[in-house]
C-alpha cells in the first residue's frame, strides 16, 4: 500500500485534497542528499573564487564553510556528512515543579473536573501557604494540566 492510497483514505472526501496528497508524496520524495550536494557545491565556488564573492553569491560565511570542510575531512570525503543533523540541544531542561503541588491539582481536577487554572490558583495559593511551599503561577498551573493530560470527562 503506497502513501497515495493511505492518504486518500483519509483525505478522499476534502475537496482539494488531490492536490494536498500529491504535494506530500513530492514531498517524500525530496531527496536529503540533495542539501548535501548543494553544499559541496557551495564548498567548490569557496575555493575556486573566494570568500567574498561566495557570501555575495549563497550567503554562506567562512566559518559555516569551513565547518563543512572539517566534517567532509572526518568522514574522508563522504558526502552523507553534509546532510543536516538535528538542532535539538542534547540536554533539554526538564520543569522542576513539586510532587505535591501536581499531585493537589491532580486531585482537584478529578473532584471538580470544569474547575479552571484561574480558580485553581486561589485553591493552590492557600494550599501552598499551608504547606509552606513557594506557589507558583497560573500559566504554570496551565502546563501542568496540559502536560499530564488532566482533562477528565
Amino acid at each position: 500500500m503506497n502513501y497515495y492510497s493511505k492518504a486518500y483514505f483519509k483525505l478522499g472526501r476534502i475537496t482539494g485534497a488531490k492536490k494536498v496528497i500529491k504535494m506530500i508524496e513530492s514531498l517524500r520524495r525530496f531527496d536529503i542528499d540533495e542539501v548535501a550536494k548543494q553544499r559541496l557545491k557551495i564548498i567548490n565556488f569557496y575555493n575556486t573564487h573566494g570568500e567574498l564573492a561566495c557570501k555575495e553569491a549563497f550567503g554562506a560565511d567562512r566559518k559555516v564553510i569551513s565547518r563543512w570542510k572539517q566534517r567532509l575531512k572526518t568522514s574522508k570525503g563522504s558526502l552523507a556528512s553534509l546532510t543536516p543533523t538535528s538542532t535539538r540541544p542534547v540536554n533539554v531542561r526538564a520543569p522542576q515543579t513539586r510532587l505535591k503541588i501536581v499531585e493537589f491539582i491532580k486531585n482537584q481536577r478529578e473532584t471538580h473536573f470544569r474547575i479552571g487554572k484561574e480558580k485553581l490558583k486561589v485553591f493552590l495559593d492557600a494550599y501552598c501557604l499551608e504547606s509552606g511551599i513557594k506557589t507558583v503561577s497560573e500559566s504554570t498551573i496551565g502546563n501542568i494540566i496540559k502536560r499530564n493530560n488532566y482533562f477528565h470527562q
